[in-house]
């Protein structure tokens, strides 16, 4: 079963899984009422004489019998094939907003960078910062700290369900993992160096004081970059969890469930 958020059922569910497992009791009770009524009814007519209405309840009494216990069976059959099916729905729910929780998280970084980068935060700048630029920075940056906590979450909640993520839930909650830490570096890096981001504070100086902002500002594709360390461990988890989603190899290169490709870009 899946997680409950609260991490053990309340008196509602506990009162209705009681309910639940009386209701399935019904019928086997109503099965040895008939079979006890209809064995009365033998021991009657037998003690009648009649053999030949004796034998004709008998066999009808047999067919009832078998009828009511085959019914009773594929009933019980369809019960089960239904609750399988709605604990897979439920499983590919968790799975498919699992997916749209990192997306979010990731986008958000994203959105973090352009900004900034935007706002003139690159390696080269200008000679001072401006109040503009610092405020930026500051509200650039608790949006980077929530994003962070987003993927701290997931990682942790992927780790812990092993019923959703089966044997692929330690890898997958790694590769996220890897990317909060990356992102986390840089959230380290304001709150370590945060003060010195302000109105007139020299840029150079700044942008060296910071160990990774820098790189998770620059290119893409240069060491440190977004694209090793965040884009990449990202579309794999991703990718990994869809694979669970439409049963596709998870060593397939393709990305299931038509999600784009990862970004060459920033």
């Amino acid at each position: 079963m899946l997680q409950e958020a609260s991490g053990s059922p309340g008196p509602l569910r506990r009162c209705c899984t009681r309910s639940y497992r009386a209701m399935r009791q019904w019928p086997a009770i109503a099965i040895f009422l008939f079979v006890a009524a209809l064995a009365g009814v033998f021991i009657l007519v037998g003690s009648g004489g009649s053999t030949t209405l004796s034998t004709e309840l008998t066999k009808a009494g047999v067919q009832l019998f078998a009828v009511a216990i085959l019914g009773g069976a594929v009933a019980e059959a369809f019960r089960s094939l239904n609750a399988h099916r709605e604990e897979q729905r439920r499983i590919d729910e968790y799975r498919a907003a699992t997916v749209d929780k990192l997306f979010d998280a990731y986008h958000q970084s994203k959105a973090v960078r352009r900004a900034l980068r935007a706002a003139g935060f690159r390696n080269t700048g200008p000679p001072s910062m401006s109040t503009e630029q610092a405020a930026e920075f500051h509200a650039r940056m608790d949006l980077l700290n929530d994003a962070q906590l987003a993927l701290e979450r997931l990682a942790n909640d992927v780790r812990d369900n092993h019923p959703v993520f089966g044997v692929q839930g330690t890898e997958i909650a790694v590769l996220i993992s890897n990317a909060e830490r990356y992102v986390g570096h840089i959230v380290d890096d304001w709150q370590e160096h945060g003060t010195s981001v302000c109105d007139g504070a020299d840029f150079a100086v700044v942008m060296g004081s910071l160990q990774y902002t820098p790189q998770f500002l620059g290119r893409p594709r240069e060491a440190g970059g977004i694209k090793e360390f965040l884009s990449a461990p990202i579309y794999e988890a991703v990718r990994r969890i869809q694979s669970l989603r439409f049963g596709t190899d998870p060593a397939d290169g393709a990305l299931p469930g038509g999600q784009r490709p990862a970004p060459t870009g920033g």
